[in-house]
């Protein structure tokens, strides 16, 4: 849900638990909050899945911003030394894209 993003996301990086809409609508959703990327940190122990996409078809949401996955792990404690402690950090995302057909 859009309201799930705060208003100050315009040039920044967005860190998002993985849920239960899609990668492409959370990441879409990030850039109608002004994210100019995203790091979507799981919600499971562990790294995020690699056969996780933000898939081929446009989100309702508009187009994904580059987005990478972290660990619930490495996500905890981000969001631990932002929220706990006032961290602030710098990030870049570069994000190489393969775009495929896969069929299993």
């Amino acid at each position: 849900m859009q309201s799930d993003y705060p208003a100050n996301l315009t040039g920044k990086v967005a860190l998002i638990q993985r849920g239960t809409c899609t990668f492409g609508d959370k990441s879409g959703l990030a850039r109608k909050a002004g994210a100019v990327g995203a790091i979507m940190y799981n919600n499971g122990p562990g790294p995020v899945s690699a056969a996780v996409s933000l898939g081929i078809n446009q989100s309702p949401n508009g187009p994904p911003v580059p987005t990478v996955g972290i660990t619930r792990e490495l996500g905890e404690q981000l969001i631990q030394s932002i929220i706990g402690k006032g961290a602030v950090y710098n990030a870049q995302i570069y994000v190489k894209t393969d775009i495929q057909n896969v069929t299993t």
